[in-house]
This record gives structure tokens, sequence and C-alpha cells, in this order.
């Protein structure tokens, strides 16, 4: 408002100055008096826009705050709500695992096989084929560039404890192109994949769908709950 004022003091000077250039009749005397005589309607112009305005931004700058406050609350809702879900969605993936590099022979049964790597070479005898209620093989990215590459396979077990007890065992697949890993979900996973490219993979390690971190042997494992975690 008051550059708005400036600004028309500024075109009546312009136009005073106009007017005494093609009138040199126009006294001194009457050109202050019709300069003062602009600065009055100028005020009072600028105050009945005061008075007509500024109700109406103070109530747009309180209606802006509001909308802000609520951005912020219904962010913060929805952050929560992506937490939960996320927690919810990884508790049901818990009684699962992932197989790495698990090869198939021609005309054998996927099941059987993941059966054979738990006892054989986890040494996990009573695990039985029972307890694998479902096996499947992922498909393989289409972008990826290794012609050998093999698809990892998505084992559920009967129960959380069983799927448990067969993770705590992943070292005795130790140089065999086996290992195991735990079915955690995306925003879990980038966390893991994450930390593991900045701090190798003997720093990070996941367990029962908690990303940890330790970096130092003599400190306590730090939680790590979301990407800001890793910097």
């Amino acid at each position: 408002m008051e550059n708005l004022a400036k600004k028309i003091d500024e075109k009546l000077d312009e136009k005073l100055v106009a007017t005494a250039a093609g009138r040199q009749s126009l006294s001194s005397d009457t050109l202050h008096a019709i300069k003062a005589q602009s600065s009055t309607i100028v005020s009072e112009v600028y105050s009945a826009l005061i008075v007509e305005f500024e109700p109406k931004f103070l109530a747009l700058s309180n209606e802006l705050k509001f909308l802000r406050n609520q951005i912020i609350f219904l962010e913060e809702r929805v952050k929560n709500a992506e937490q939960k879900l996320d927690m919810y969605d990884q508790d049901l993936r818990l009684d699962s695992l992932l197989f790495n590099g698990i090869k198939q022979p021609p005309s054998s049964d996927l099941k059987s096989v993941i059966g054979g790597v738990i006892r054989n070479k986890m040494e996990i005898s009573e695990v039985s084929d029972g307890d694998i209620v479902e096996v499947r093989r992922f498909k393989i990215n289409s972008s990826t560039t290794r012609q050998d590459a093999i698809a990892p396979v998505l084992v559920k077990f009967r129960s959380k404890e069983i799927a448990q007890k067969v993770f705590k065992l992943k070292s005795k697949l130790v140089r065999t192109g086996v290992f195991v890993s735990e079915n955690l979900t995306k925003q879990r996973r980038d966390i893991l994949n994450l930390a593991r490219e900045k701090y190798g993979n003997k720093q990070v390690w996941s367990d029962q769908g908690r990303i940890y971190i330790r970096l130092a042997s003599d400190a306590f494992p730090r939680r790590l709950w979301s990407l800001q975690d890793v910097a």
C-alpha cells in the first residue's frame, strides 16, 4: 500500500512538472498549493484502501496459516499410516524367506529342491516338505545384463518360528552359491540396500524385518527406521 501511495505521488509530480512547463503563468505558490492538495487526496485514498483491504489481507493470511497447518497435520497422518501399513505388511512376511541362487534341475519339483537345501546343506532335519506351504520363483528383471542370473525363490513356511529357525542357520550356506534373506517390504529393502552400499554387508543386516547397523566392533547395533537414518 505504501508503495502504491508513493507511485501516485510520483505520477502527480510528473503531471505538475508537465503542467508547469506548458503553462508558464502558474506561479510557484500555485504549484505548491496544488501539490499539497494532491498529497492530501493521496493520503485519503491510501487510508480508504487500508480500511477496505487490510481486514481482507489479514483474513487471507490467517486462512493460509490454517491451510499450512492442515497440510502439515495431514502429511503427518499419511506418514503414520504408511508406517503402520509397512509394519503390518512386514509382520505378514515373517513366515517367508527368499532363497537366492537356487538352481532347479529339469523335471524336478521346486519344493523338493528347497527342502533338500534346508535338510542337507543347512542341516535342519526337523523341517519337512510339509512345513513348506508355498514356493514361488520370481521373474528375472528384464533390465539385467547377466544372462546366467537366477531368479530368487519365495518360500513360505507353516509358521514364523520355522522361518526364523531356517534364517538363523543361513551361515551354513556359505560358499554353496545359495544364500537366504528375509522377505522385506520395499521400504525396508531400500533401507537395507542403501546402508549396505554405504557401509558394507558386514555392518548392516536384518533380523525379523528390522534393519540394524553397527559401525564399530565395540558399539551396540543401531536400528535404521528410514532412509534418512542411513546418512
